[in-house]
């Protein structure tokens, strides 16, 4: 049985308040989906009977502004969940009373800032990547992010001093924001521009992981994986299920399996502008699965951000969207969700590998199990979503899975990513 040793610290993001005794539970919401912005959601409720988390009432917590509040929850050495406060109840009925406390991860808040400044015509902004644009929305002279305590809140993916994300592969994309004859209004939210400029046209995911202090500041992190959507840092692992774990084998409490239908794309139309000594080309590019169409209908993805070129890694847009509609245009019948017990895991530091926000997302899952009225199944699976629970008594996680052999790459001595004619090679 894996013992779990929570920790859940709310404040400033350099010295926060530990609440841990109080804590009578919590859940954690989390998402990474492919091609999709997502952001994360923990709920934790707090014990109140002396009443010094009640506002106005007197107890040491009765003035605080807990909405520039940061939240922190780990697990021994896992950074489970990273956010910000963004509601906080009493439920009282004069004899016992507790707190619950919503966070936010930095997504949220991210996803709302907006663009402080005209792009005209003739005007280009160029970035790096998308981790540079990124930065120019939540830089110390944009002060759009909390400062936790801190003096600015700020992304370190600075385009003149990228770090190593989790797929260095990004540092040859490019991201054209405007161009000679394109206008971005200020005042455009972050998500409203990056998800049909970004998300929308390449294959990819990004999800919010810690905040930290560092230099005066508080840092916010993010995952970010590129078209290949298999991770190559020193994190990227593959965890084993089994319906019998061994030391350093994770259970299979519950699998839920079913098929991939409702992600199914067979069909994208793209609008993308091109420029080019001087003069700008607008173009509508369709690619498309015929046979797959003929078969179930057309299921389209549309991406109609006119003014935004996309060169992912030095390929035509053709090939990216092609990569796409090879990914998504096929039914299979796949797991969906894996439930994993603590009280059910022999090793531990496997279980709070899982639990932590970097090393438990984008990871590849191998999975073996027997259906019922059917041989035992091995299948390869990478996680895109998870839902944690944790009381006294026990925690669980609930993984959201996605089929390895469409959602990563071929990579050799892999024995769930290296499989000729399963595993795709870009």
């Amino acid at each position: 049985m894996a013992d779990i040793s929570w920790q859940i610290s709310i404040g400033g993001v350099a010295s926060p308040t530990d609440f841990t005794d109080r804590c009578q539970g919590l859940q954690v919401v989390q998402q990474a989906r492919f091609m999709r912005h997502r952001s994360g959601r923990a709920q934790i409720t707090l014990e109140n009977y002396d009443g010094e988390l009640t506002p106005g009432g007197g107890g040491t917590y009765a003035n605080t502004d807990w909405f520039e509040q940061g939240v922190f929850i780990s697990a021994g050495t896992a950074d489970v969940f990273h956010g910000i406060v963004d509601d906080f109840i009493v439920n009282d009925n004069g004899v016992y009373s507790t707190v619950t406390v919503f966070a936010s991860d930095w997504f949220s808040v991210f996803g709302r800032a907006t663009q402080n400044y005209v792009v005209n015509p003739g005007q280009s902004v160029w970035y790096e990547n998308v981790q540079a644009a990124i930065w120019e929305f939540t830089s110390d002279s944009s002060r759009q992010l909390p400062a936790l305590g801190q003096t600015y809140g700020i992304t370190p993916y600075n385009p003149f001093d990228l770090p190593a994300s989790l797929d260095p592969d990004l540092a040859t994309s490019t991201l054209d924001w405007g161009n000679d004859y394109t206008q971005v209004e200020a005042g455009r939210p972050l998500a409203d521009v990056l998800r049909p400029g970004y998300l929308a046209a390449v294959p990819s995911a990004m999800w919010a992981t810690t905040i930290e202090a560092d230099s005066g500041n508080a840092v916010y992190h993010m995952g970010l994986i590129g078209d290949q959507l298999t991770r190559t840092d020193s994190g990227a692992r593959t965890y084993q299920f089994r319906e019998t774990p061994t030391g350093g084998q994770l259970p299979i409490n519950l699998l839920t399996s079913g098929f991939n239908n409702d992600n199914m794309v067979n069909h994208i139309r793209a609008t993308i502008q091109e420029t080019s000594g001087g003069s700008t080309n607008t173009a509508t590019i369709n690619r498309a699965d015929q046979g797959q169409i003929d078969k179930y209908g057309k299921r389209s993805l549309t991406n109609d951000a006119a003014g935004f070129e996309y060169v992912a890694f030095n390929q035509p847009m053709t090939d990216t969207l092609d990569n796409l509609i090879a990914r998504m245009s096929q039914i299979t019948y796949e797991p969906e969700q894996l439930t994993v017990k603590a009280s059910s895991t022999p090793t531990a530091s496997v279980f709070n590998d899982l639990l932590d926000v970097t090393d438990g997302f984008w990871q590849v899952c191998d999975i073996d199990y027997t259906p019922t009225g059917a041989a035992s199944t091995t299948t390869g699976s990478v996680i895109v979503g998870r839902t944690i629970n944790a009381t006294p008594r026990d925690t669980t996680i609930v993984l959201d899975l996605l089929p390895a052999a469409n959602y990563q790459s071929f990579t050799l001595d892999s024995d769930v990513l290296g499989v000729l004619d399963q595993n795709r090679l870009g």
